[in-house]
C-alpha cells in the first residue's frame, strides 16, 4: 500500500539529517515533495480513517483484554496509543464520575495537558473496564514491563487485526463533529472539504454564515480534545 504523505516526509527528514551529519551542510538534501514523488501533505483528509464498528469488534476479540481496554478507551476518548498506555485509569475514572472530566497529561505530545469532558456513558464503561485491569499497576503498562516492551508487544497484537491504533482516534473525532453539529463531517458524508459549509447548511436548513460558525465551533472544540493546538489539523480527520 502508499505509505501516508506524513509518516513519507517523516521518513525522509531522517534521510536528510543523516546526509547533514554525514557532510555537515546541507547541500546535499533530497527535495520530497518535488524529487522523490512524495505525495504533498495537504492535511485535509480525502476519505474517513475511522476505524468502523466491525473491524473496531475484530480487533478487541483478538487482542490481550489490556489492549482491547485500551482500544475501546481510544475509541471513546480520542487518546493516542501511548496516552492509553500512560493513563492511570483508576484515577481517570474517579475524575470522570466525580467532575464530569478528566485530564489527560501522560504521554501527551509536547506535554501539553489537556481536560476532556465525559459526555456519553460509554466513556464510564471503558475507564472502568481499564481501571478493572489496570489494578493496582500505575498505568495500563504493568509494572514488570517497560514502555519499550509493551509499545513492541502491543504493535505485534495490533498488526494481526484490520485497524491501526490512530484510525479509533478518527472515529472518536467524527462521532465528536456529528454529536455537536447534528450532522455528518464532510470525510464520513463524502463531501469536498470546500463544500463542507454550504453541505452543513442544506441538511440543517440554516444559513450559509449560521453553518460555518458551527462547523468553526465544532472544530475547534475537537481540535481541543484531542490535545492539537492548531484547528487546521481537523481537517486531517474530519475533511
Amino acid at each position: 500500500g502508499e505509505m501516508p504523505a506524513g509518516t513519507a516526509q517523516n521518513y525522509l527528514s531522517y534521510v536528510n539529517i543523516a546526509l547533514a551529519n554525514a557532510r555537515l551542510d546541507k547541500k546535499c538534501r533530497v527535495e520530497g515533495v518535488r524529487e522523490a514523488g512524495l505525495p504533498t501533505r495537504t492535511g485535509i483528509a480525502e476519505h474517513d480513517k475511522s476505524a468502523s464498528i466491525a473491524d473496531h469488534n475484530h480487533a478487541i476479540q483478538n487482542v490481550s483484554d489490556r489492549l482491547a481496554s485500551q482500544i475501546q478507551l481510544q475509541r471513546e476518548i480520542g487518546l493516542r496509543f501511548k496516552e492509553s498506555c500512560l493513563i492511570d485509569a483508576k484515577s481517570a475514572l474517579y475524575q470522570a464520575i466525580e467532575h464530569g472530566k478528566v485530564t489527560i497529561e501522560d504521554g501527551t505530545k509536547g506535554g501539553r495537558p489537556r481536560e476532556l469532558d465525559i459526555t456519553r456513558d460509554s466513556q464510564i464503561s471503558a475507564l472502568q473496564r481499564c481501571a478493572d485491569i489496570q489494578k493496582n499497576d500505575y498505568s495500563m503498562i504493568p509494572t514488570a514491563q517497560t514502555w519499550a516492551q509493551y509499545q513492541t508487544n502491543a504493535y505485534h497484537q495490533i498488526a494481526k487485526t484490520n485497524i491501526r491504533f490512530h484510525q479509533e482516534r478518527h472515529h472518536y473525532a467524527n462521532e465528536r463533529y456529528l454529536q455537536m453539529t447534528h450532522c455528518k463531517s464532510p470525510v464520513a458524508a463524502g463531501v469536498e472539504h470546500t463544500k463542507h459549509v454550504d453541505h452543513l447548511a442544506n441538511k440543517l436548513q440554516i444559513s450559509k454564515d449560521e453553518a460555518k460558525a458551527l462547523d468553526k465551533e465544532a472544530r475547534l472544540q475537537i481540535a481541543k480534545e484531542l490535545g492539537h493546538s492548531r484547528v487546521s489539523i481537523s481537517n486531517n480527520y474530519l475533511g
